[in-house]
């Protein structure tokens, strides 16, 4: 008797676990990038700039190595990864590095709300449940 196996991942097992990732997308962020020079403005001591915006909507956030010193020139200064999950719907949209993520909402910790965060690899699992990149931020420039 010969079995027929099915393949282990298909879009069928993909669409049943991505629906449990999901639900772990608490968090909301927003990713752009920044077309043209910030603008100063002294009256109100602030910077503004026009964004063009790749994706917004519902995220996992997850820290994945301890802080490390990164070497700039005249400061070094403490740098962090970040892992960060978006719904599978989203797996076509091109990410690319040095784009910027805020994160907008996240009720259970509202402290990453006040950092700034750039992709830095893009690359995904072959058979994925969700569209996953990677950040690092500046731990001591926060918004």
């Amino acid at each position: 008797m010969v079995l027929k196996s099915r393949p282990l991942f298909s879009l069928e097992w993909q669409a049943r676990h991505a629906r449990q990732t999901e639900r772990a997308m608490i968090a909301a962020i927003a990713i752009y990038e920044v077309v043209g020079e910030p603008v100063y403005d002294t009256a109100t001591d602030t910077w503004t700039a026009e964004t063009t915006t790749w994706y917004t909507g519902r995220a996992r956030v997850q820290p994945i190595s301890s802080a490390f010193q990164a070497a700039a020139s005249g400061n070094s200064t403490s740098v962090q990864k970040t892992l960060f999950s978006i719904p599978i719907a989203q797996i076509a949209l091109e990410l690319r590095t040095d784009l910027l993520v805020a994160v907008t909402a996240s009720p259970l910790n509202t402290s990453l709300l006040a950092y700034s965060f750039v992709i830095s690899e893009v690359l995904d699992s072959s058979n994925p449940i969700e569209k996953t990149f990677y950040c690092t931020s500046n731990l001591e420039t926060v918004v």
